[in-house]
This record gives C-alpha cells, structure tokens and sequence, in this order.
C-alpha cells in the first residue's frame, strides 16, 4: 500500500479543535474523503469550501462499516491513550 502524506491547509478538528494540517493516503484529499484526527481519533470529512467538517448521520453509518477506518481509529486511539 503505497501512501503519502500531503500538507493540507491548516484547519480545526470540527470535534476536538485541535489543528490539522497534514493528510496521509493515495494522493491529497478531496473533497468526501473521510481524515481522522491525530489527537481525538474521531473522524471527520474534507469539506467541499475546504476545511474539515462533521460527517453527516448517512456517513457515520458507512464509516461505521469501514474495517479501514475502524482499524485506523482503533491504532490511533490506543496511541493517545498511552
């Protein structure tokens, strides 16, 4: 799996605050895709005007179903807890 990390524009964590300004994945985020904040492990989406934004009740649900995220969410929780 070959992932990069791209610098984003700085932007809030919608649930914690805490700034964001760094992306890993296959290529920049856009708009839609899915970014788990490194200091909460909740996740949020990349909004279209920019920034990070909540997910809607429809894409909690399939977030919920992504092993991908939930696998993601899971390493970088235990890492905050530590």
């Amino acid at each position: 799996m070959n992932l990069t990390t791209t610098n984003v524009p700085a932007a809030p964590c919608p649930i914690c605050g805490s700034e964001n300004d760094h992306a890993t994945g296959h290529g920049a985020p856009k708009p839609g895709d899915a970014s788990i904040c490194l200091f909460c492990g909740e996740v949020s989406i990349f909004a279209k005007e920019g920034g990070l934004r909540e997910p809607t009740e429809y894409e909690r649900r399939l977030l919920a179903f992504d092993t991908r995220v939930q696998m993601l969410r899971a390493e970088i929780l235990k890492g905050t807890r530590q």
